[in-house]
Formats: C-alpha cells, structure tokens, sequence
C-alpha cells in the first residue's frame, strides 16, 4: 500500500483520537469552570498570585526533571527503545528530586520564602516536580502505546479532581495551603491508572543499555532540554517576573486570566497536539505527506478562532464576571487583550514537536533563545514606560507578531520535508 492510501486512515485516525481526548478535555473544563465559579468567589487575589508562582516555578523545574528524554518515547523507532528512555526518565527525575531540588529547597529555603511570592510553599517544590515529572512521562508512554481512552481518564481526573479539591479545601480555610495541597493531589489521583506501567518503568532493564540509549537519544536533553525550558519560559516569564514590578494581586489577575483563557485552549491543543505528535512523527518514519494534514490544523484554526476570539472579546467582561464575580474584572482586561496570541499559539503549540521529528532541535533552540531575548526586552521595557493597564495591550500585541512568525518558522520545517520527501 502506498503512502497516498493510508493517508485518508491516518487522517481520520487523528480526528478520532484527538476528539476522543478532546471531549474529556472539554468535559472536565466544563466542570472545571463551574467549580472555578466558587473558586473564585472563594480566594482572594494575593492568595491566586501565590499559586501562579508555585505552579510556573514548578513547571519549569519539572521540565529538568526528566532530562526532556520523555520526548523521546513517543519517536523512538522500536518499542524497546521507548521502554528505556521511560526508564531513563523516571530514574533521572527522582534522582534530580532528591539530589538537587531537596538539598536545594532545605537549605535555600529561608531566603527563597522570604524575599520571593512562593512563601512558605518553596518546601513543597521537590515533591510538586516529580509527582508532575513522572506523570508527564507516564503520559508520554501511554501515548506510544496509543492507549488513549486511559489518557483522556487521566486528564479528566486530574482536571476536574484539581477545581474540586479547591473548594473542598476552600469550604474549611481558603488559602495558600490549600490551593497547594488541592493542586499536589489533583496529580497524584490518576496516578491509579498508570501504576502497572510505573512499577515497569522503574524495574531494572533486563535487556538493552540505558547508557547506550541515553548516548542515542543525547539531543533531547542537548537541545530539547533547553528549548522545552525556554518554550515554558515563554509562557511563564510574565507572571514570573511581574512580582519584580507590581504586587501579589497584579499576580493573582494574571493567573485567573490564564486559568479562564489560557488554560483550557491549552487543555486541548495539547490533547491534539499528543495525537499529532504521534502520527506526524509516524508519517515522517513512513515518508507519507505532511502537508494536508498541517493545512488543514491551520485553516480550522484561522477560521474558528477569529471569529471566536471577536466574539468573545465583545462579552468578556460580563462573562468573567458571571463565572468568577466582579472583583476579576482586571482578569477580564487581560483576557481580551491576550485572545489574538491565542490563535497562532494554539497552532504553534501543537506543531512544536516538529523540530524534533525531524531532529532539528538545535535549530528550534535558536529559535526559541531569540523570542525569549524579544520577550524579555518587552517585559523590562513595558515595566520601565507603562502602568498595569497599559502594560497588558503593549505586552500581548507585541506577543502576538511573535508567535506569528513563529508560525512560518516551523512550517518551514514541513515545506522542506515535502520538498526533500518528493525528491528522494
């Protein structure tokens, strides 16, 4: 069979798969966002701000955590390869918990609790990093598995249980401690489902060289290691830094605005973006076309998301408001001015694997250092010129051109392997 004929499977293999994941998704935002409604209404904005710290700090450090050699259990080109590398994982992650974050968190934490917004809560970092790490690369192999009835469980548990415990925890004392516990909880819930698998990964290989795969796979924490950090960074350097200028509040709009827009797109481009992930890298092992199902991802993106995010931006305020109450209306502000980076972003954020398909990590990485560079030079400029309020459309819009070019930049990547593919 050629490669013109299984397109058309592949291809509607994608959309099953990826509405299969997308419906939880979707269903466990909907709840999700009618617990948000309470949590709301529950916390106060300092106390959000806090959480945005813990979980951005968090999310980075949980990148490190596995070395980025999760990524590679999805293109590895035999399954005993992707058993290894979730080994590699798994063993890396507890090692740099207990090695590096623990020690770190102990001795430093005095300092760090009192001169950052984490507070106290810098304590509970080591456990949060690999609790998310070892999630984050049990979900990578069940993904080469193709089980994903057990990854849309997965999301759906972690998504809904972390909204619930919040107001759980909310009812008896809303705060700190509580949105921390209620998020290390949401994580270790789903846990259940891949157990089996856990237990495998963390047993001693009884065939093969870790070493020797680890040698293989070198580029994933060579350069993907470092484009995954500065991909995070790009989305958490603002909320990140925002402390340095403005107060805990300021903090707490901005994580409230990202778990009302941000967050549940992000919910679904990267339930799609799991099942693109493995059947691009599955096309390109098969030098089948990759054009179509790209332009297709691009057109639907173009012609739902702009009217949408017109629409959207039109009631913002009054949606906000009825979801979460009138004290986050500044979170209405954001939203609308963020909606424009949030079309090409999604796409981006579901083509970014694309670099490392094609083992072009190094490349990506330049990429990635660049817009980080701009994205600071933003930020340190908006806080030198602007006010809050002006700082925000000054912010999103200069991100919004950035993410565009991005764009172009990683459907090179497809140009050129449908140019090289012909060819050859």
């Amino acid at each position: 069979m050629n490669s013109s004929q299984r397109t058309p499977k592949t291809s509607g293999s994608i959309l099953r798969e990826g509405v299969r994941l997308i419906s939880s998704g979707v269903a466990g935002q909907l709840v999700a966002l009618i617990l948000l409604s309470i949590v709301g209404r529950q916390y106060h904005e300092e106390t959000m701000g806090v959480l945005g710290s813990f979980l951005s700090w968090g999310g980075l450090l949980a990148i490190i955590a596995c070395g980025r050699y999760e990524q590679g259990i999805v293109v590895a080109t035999r399954r005993e390869e992707s058993n290894l590398l979730y080994h590699l994982a798994l063993r890396i992650a507890l090692y740099f918990t207990i090695g590096v974050l623990l020690p770190l968190s102990l001795c430093g934490g005095l300092f760090l609790s009192a001169t950052t917004p984490l507070g106290w809560t810098i304590y509970l970092l080591p456990l949060y990093v690999l609790l998310l790490a070892w999630y984050n690369a049990s979900a990578q192999w069940l993904l080469r598995q193709q089980q994903y009835k057990r990854l849309a469980q997965m999301q759906l548990i972690k998504g809904v249980g972390n909204n619930l415990l919040k107001v759980l925890f909310g009812l008896l004392s809303a705060t700190v401690g509580s949105l921390i516990a209620a998020q290390l909880l949401s994580i270790f819930a789903p846990y259940s489902l891949f157990a089996q698998a856990l237990r495998k990964g963390l047993r001693k290989p009884t065939e093969g060289s870790v070493i020797q795969v680890a040698k293989q796979y070198q580029g994933f924490p060579r350069y993907g290691l470092t484009q995954a950090l500065v991909d995070n960074l790009l989305g958490s350097l603002l909320i990140l830094m925002l402390p340095l200028q403005f107060s805990s509040r300021e903090v707490g709009f901005l994580t409230m605005a990202i778990m009302l827009g941000r967050r549940p797109l992000q919910l679904i481009s990267e339930n799609l973006g799991s099942v693109y992930f493995e059947r691009m890298s599955k096309q390109v092992r098969e030098r089948a076309p990759l054009r179509p199902m790209v332009h297709k991802l691009i057109a639907l993106t173009l012609l739902f998301g702009i009217p949408l995010a017109l629409l959207l931006a039109h009631y913002m305020t009054p949606l906000v408001t009825l979801v979460v109450g009138e004290r986050w209306t500044w979170s209405a502000y954001i939203i609308t001015w963020m909606l424009p980076m949030l079309i090409p972003n999604f796409a981006t954020s579901i083509l970014n694997v694309l670099p490392d398909i094609f083992g072009r990590q190094k490349a990506n990485m330049t990429a990635q250092i660049v817009m980080l560079v701009f994205d600071l030079v933003v930020i340190v400029a908006g806080f030198s010129f602007f006010t809050f309020e002006q700082f925000i459309p000054y912010f999103y819009l200069l991100i919004t051109l950035e993410q565009v070019i991005y764009l172009l930049f990683l459907l090179y990547f497809v140009w050129h392997y449908e140019r090289t593919r012909v060819v050859s």
